[in-house]
């Protein structure tokens, strides 16, 4: 499998705060490429400027803390430990506004969206059984995209709504500038749009840098809407079908999705180094409150990977979740 450097350092990053994984994410972060004609020391890797901020010749190369009003786009690659998850909550509760207005500043307006929207190509489909513990994520969105978007069953789930695209790009042509994909784009039955983040089995990123990516993907869905709302207009399966697209959008919902395994780990008693406390998690759903309350509800969900029922998505058997009723 060929990787990045960049991804290496994400995937180090996202799957334990182990000493050796936290020193080698700091050796990626720090790594230089010398220094600029104007003395500025050059960061290696792409998007690092938004994490560690260079010093000028002469002085110490030191990470830079991040605070709110750096936007929640910048704060979810940065904002990333367990032990510190009700500290972030806190934080970010604080200055909630201030974070989207940093966010809502910073969002790349976007020309023609282009959707991946097509079927797999031959071979390419798994049923659900055959995804290990350590599936690639983007392998199973697009199987879950396949199984239950306009090629697939493309009916209405009462979390999802209709799944109408994965991997929907937020970033402009010239720079991510710390933007990537959605990963799976819903509609709702009144027509209006939900953010999908899909988190596989293993994955150690917390529920609050989960969280903080989707709030961020779903503020660049609100200001991009115009352009979105034509390309989801213009899939066949929505003519077909007759499916609402609404012309402007209100609340738009953040659906965090992964495997009961995920979201297993979590919880008090789950697995050492990754177990939320109940302070912590008390913090964290009241966050998830101040984001509802500001138009950006967020909702936990378990895709059933099971061999009997594909992708069926419900609602999270999670504390995490909430009083979010079952489904």
């Amino acid at each position: 499998v060929c990787f990045t450097w960049e991804q290496l350092r994400e995937n180090c990053r996202s799957m334990s705060d182990a000493p050796a994984l936290v020193a080698l994410v700091e050796y990626l972060d720090h790594k230089t490429l010398g220094y600029d004609a104007k003395g500025l020391v050059q960061l290696a890797l792409a998007a690092a400027s938004m994490e560690p901020k260079p010093r000028r010749l002469g002085q110490t190369l030191a990470r830079a803390v991040l605070t709110v009003d750096d936007g929640l786009h910048a704060l979810r690659n940065t904002w990333t430990q367990t032990r510190k998850l009700r500290e972030h909550c806190e934080n970010l509760a604080a200055g909630f506004d201030a974070a989207v207005a940093a966010t809502v500043a910073a969002v790349p307006k976007r020309g023609k969206i282009g959707f991946q929207m097509g079927t797999l190509p031959d071979g390419a489909r798994k049923t659900a059984a055959e995804y290990s513990s350590r599936s690639c994520e983007r392998s199973l969105e697009q199987e879950i995209f396949a199984t239950l978007g306009p090629d697939g069953t493309f009916h209405d789930n009462h979390i999802v709504g209709r799944i109408v695209a994965y991997q929907v790009p937020l970033f402009d042509s010239r720079s991510r500038a710390g933007w990537g994909h959605i990963d799976l784009l819903g509609l709702t039955a009144s027509g209006h749009p939900v953010v999908i983040e899909l988190k596989r089995g293993e994955s150690r990123e917390t529920p609050l840098r989960c969280m903080i990516e989707g709030v961020a993907n779903a503020i660049a869905v609100r200001e991009n809407w115009p352009e979105i709302r034509d390309a989801i207009r213009g899939i066949e399966a929505m003519k077909r079908d007759g499916v609402m697209v609404a012309d402007f959008v209100g609340p738009i919902t953040t659906v965090v999705m992964a495997p009961v395994r995920y979201w297993a780990a979590w919880e008090p008693e789950g697995q050492p180094g990754y177990a939320v406390n109940n302070a912590a998690r008390a913090e964290f759903m009241q966050l998830c409150d101040i984001s509802g309350s500001r138009g950006f509800p967020v909702l936990m969900a378990t895709v059933n990977l099971s061999a009997e029922v594909a992708f069926q998505v419900v609602s999270a058997t999670s504390s995490f979740a909430g009083e979010q009723g079952s489904g």
